[in-house]
């Protein structure tokens, strides 16, 4: 694809990612510096023009550049041509008014899993669980120990799920005090700065409310109307708050397990947390 957008919540890695891919042949700019977001802000042809493969970081800073990237490709469409990160989905971007659909591949980072965390590269054995017999799961997961954290308690596994799966949260703060401090500014970054660029959020106060709310509930069925009289909000403002969680990446909602495709689109879906140590 002549574009390729890695999006995912704050702080999973996605700058990290895009610099270390990055090589000679390469632009990198980040709308994270002021001067590059004032230079795209007033003349976004003047990156977008230069005979350069490009990366941008943060591009959820400045949704309306997506129409630029649009007619430069309409000029010249060549795979890799921009390398574009954010930390929100910009399809759903209160701003945003092009998708570059046909044109984008996009890719989600999620926050680290217990694998990576361990450093072993794979997703879980759930592959193995279906091509073999029932019977055998238990000899399937006697074969995968070595790759397999050990837990010796349940204080082990409550650690790693307070650890959460962001990268320097999850393997450079050891002390919980420590772990704290981080989370809380994350929670306050991602309230004042990330709520206020993807939607007009008057009510910080509302909306953390509710997404503690949503922290207790992990794992149940969504059941919106409960949600509001409990926090005493609307509900089409429940949902719209939902939805906003979901397009920060902070949110998943896991459809329905059934052989019927229309139940799956009818049921109530469970909410899970993408990072339980934030929750």
């Amino acid at each position: 694809m002549p574009v390729v957008v890695v999006v995912g919540a704050r702080q999973t890695g996605k700058s990290t990612l895009v610099q270390y891919t990055t090589n000679t042949t390469r632009r990198y700019e980040t709308l994270d510096d002021l001067d590059t977001l004032s230079t795209l802000t007033e003349s976004p042809d003047s990156l977008l023009s230069i005979d350069q493969d490009l990366t941008l970081d943060e591009v959820q800073r400045l949704p309306e550049l997506l129409v630029s990237i649009k007619r430069a490709l309409d000029q010249e469409r060549r795979r890799g041509r921009f390398l574009l990160t954010g930390s929100a989905n910009l399809l759903v971007m209160r701003d945003g008014s092009e998708s570059l659909a046909g044109r984008a591949s996009y890719r989600t980072l999620w926050p680290m899993s217990r694998r990576e965390r361990v450093g072993v590269g794979t997703c879980g054995i759930w592959d193995d669980f279906i091509s073999n017999e029932e019977n055998s799961w238990i000899d399937v997961i006697e074969d995968q120990q070595q790759d397999q954290v050990t837990f010796s308690n349940e204080k082990d596994w409550l650690e790693l799920v307070r650890s959460g799966g962001y990268p320097i949260r999850a393997l450079e703060l050891n002390d919980e005090i420590e772990r704290r401090i981080w989370f809380d500014g994350y929670v306050r970054t991602y309230l004042e700065r990330d709520v206020l660029q993807l939607a007009n959020v008057s009510n910080l106060i509302e909306f953390r409310r509710l997404t503690t709310l949503v922290c207790h509930r992990i794992g149940q069925i969504v059941n919106q109307s409960e949600l509001g009289r409990t926090s005493a909000i609307p509900q089409s403002t429940v949902n719209r708050y939902l939805n906003l969680l979901e397009a920060s990446y902070q949110l998943v909602r896991l459809r329905a397990y059934t052989e019927n495709r229309v139940k799956r689109l009818i049921k109530s879906p469970k909410i899970y947390w993408s990072n339980p140590g934030l929750a």
